[in-house]
């Protein structure tokens, strides 16, 4: 029954496969929108926290130093 075993093998890759992307870190990109978009959403809620609006530089060095 040699269709069966490359059926289950196709299978196999294709589970592993799903698992795989499912279970990567999840890649953010900050930008200075988002701590603008981040400020706004405070702003709605009625929260009385704001965050300073950083330079991309500087995010990249602050992500850049966490490695």
């Amino acid at each position: 029954m040699i269709g069966g075993n490359v059926t289950n093998d196709f299978l196999d890759n294709l589970a592993a496969q799903q698992y795989q992307k499912m279970h990567q870190p999840k890649k953010i990109r900050l930008t200075p929108q988002t701590f603008i978009d981040m400020n706004e959403e405070f702003e709605r809620n009625g929260d009385r926290v704001r965050v300073n609006i950083p330079t991309q530089e500087a995010i990249d060095k602050w992500i850049g130093g966490a490695k």
